[in-house]
């Protein structure tokens, strides 16, 4: 072996060790360059025989090089750190006549070991922007907000990522909000954007617009570029105006209008619990008993479709401020009038509540069977004193006033 052999080899042998001895791994090694060279766990035996192309151009110009290593005895340090001891094998393989190659061992040798020190695994988090509180229905706000904020974040060790890519998707959980049917027509609400990749803090913000019907909801995100495997995160929220009651079942009152779809439909705020439950006992002096209380709201209010296809529903109902009673239980058409006048008339009743008498039976033209329907709420109030009824109204009335 000639001097210039010599010299290039003592080259190509410093610049392994330099690569080798830079290496760091964890669930993997990788060479200076950040190159995958194997998989592998600081516990497992490391394969052995990884073979890589080294390019050079002596002692042979036609011939091709590579030098394989093995791995073994791997030792775990207290830091995490693992040590294997390595062995080398350089060879290269010439050209022989009638095509084919003669493989030669070129050189073998051994280090003495290679440290691999554990590198930051990257993690990857899917929460609430800070103060966030889970959103209402569409058309259910109030004193809320219909949309929900969210941040996705990439970490390695302590340090943002920056542009990795992450995807996201949102389901609804079937049978949740007060909804006993489910199919894939639900409405799942929307999302912001769907895929971004993270900015200079390892962030993307997206924004979840909720639908009308109220449910449970699970946003999944995916770091499609974290390696070495993507990452998924879920979050899941409900949907709902919060804090409704149920109406409790009382012998003054009879419950109606629950289906297989909609198995629970008398839900309130507080407030306009205490009000309707004020109204029956007015009812009741009337000799009005028991009330048929119908539709209010569903558990979590939202958008009640009555005919459970997430289309055809009740215009309000979707707040726990409205109810309709039903004229088919506990009274006769005197008693209706008569009450309609203590409650619209005379307004000799200090809750703040707005009645609609829906009169003109469907057979008739009227849009709704025969009830009344109470907001509740008294926001369609027009300034009366001591939050007294200020406003009431029948079909047959508007009818009248359309002609």
């Amino acid at each position: 072996m000639n001097n210039n052999m010599i010299k290039m080899l003592a080259l190509i042998l410093s610049l392994l060790f330099i690569r080798l001895s830079n290496a760091q791994c964890f669930g993997e090694i990788r060479d200076a360059d950040g190159n995958f060279i194997v998989t592998a766990t600081p516990q497992e035996q490391v394969p052995k025989t990884q073979v890589e192309t080294v390019v050079s151009t002596a002692p042979v110009a036609t011939a091709t090089y590579t030098f394989s290593y093995e791995l073994y005895n791997p030792k775990i340090l207290a830091d995490g750190s693992s040590v294997y001891s390595v062995k080398h094998l350089y060879q290269f393989c010439t050209t022989i006549p009638g095509g084919g190659c003669s493989p030669q061992i070129w050189l073998q040798s051994s280090l003495d070991s290679i440290v691999c020190k554990p590198t930051a695994l990257l993690s990857f988090t899917l929460s609430p922007s800070s103060g966030e509180k889970h959103p209402r229905p569409a058309g259910a706000e109030g004193d809320g907000k219909s949309t929900y904020n969210m941040v996705a974040k990439v970490m390695e060790g302590g340090t943002p990522k920056k542009g990795m890519t992450v995807t996201f998707k949102v389901d609804v959980k079937a049978n949740s909000g007060g909804h006993d049917h489910h199919d894939t027509n639900r409405p799942k609400g929307a999302l912001s954007v769907t895929t971004a990749s993270t900015d200079a803090n390892g962030e993307v913000k997206l924004t979840f617009t909720s639908p009308e019907f109220a449910g449970t909801h699970t946003v999944t995100a995916t770091c499609t570029t974290c390696k070495p495997t993507a990452l998924t995160k879920e979050h899941e929220f409900d949907v709902k105006v919060p804090d409704l009651v149920a109406l409790p079942a009382d012998v003054g009152y009879t419950l109606r209008g629950q289906t297989t779809t909609h198995k629970s439909n008398h839900y309130f705020t507080p407030r306009a619990r205490v009000t309707l439950l004020d109204y029956i006992k007015h009812m009741a002096e009337l000799g009005w008993s028991p009330v048929g209380i119908n539709d209010a709201s569903l558990k979590w209010g939202g958008r009640f479709d009555i005919w459970h296809n997430w289309g055809s529903s009740h215009d309000e109902h979707r707040t726990g401020e409205e109810v309709d009673i039903s004229f088919l239980v506990g009274t006769n058409a005197s008693k209706i009038s008569r009450a309609y006048d203590m409650f619209c008339v005379a307004k000799n009743i200090d809750n703040p509540t707005t009645i609609l008498w829906h009169d003109i039976p469907p057979k008739e033209g009227g849009k709704y069977p025969l009830h009344f329907h109470l907001r509740l709420d008294g926001r369609y109030s027009i300034g009366l004193s001591s939050g007294k009824v200020a406003k009431c109204s029948k079909d047959s009335e508007k009818k009248k006033k359309s002609k």
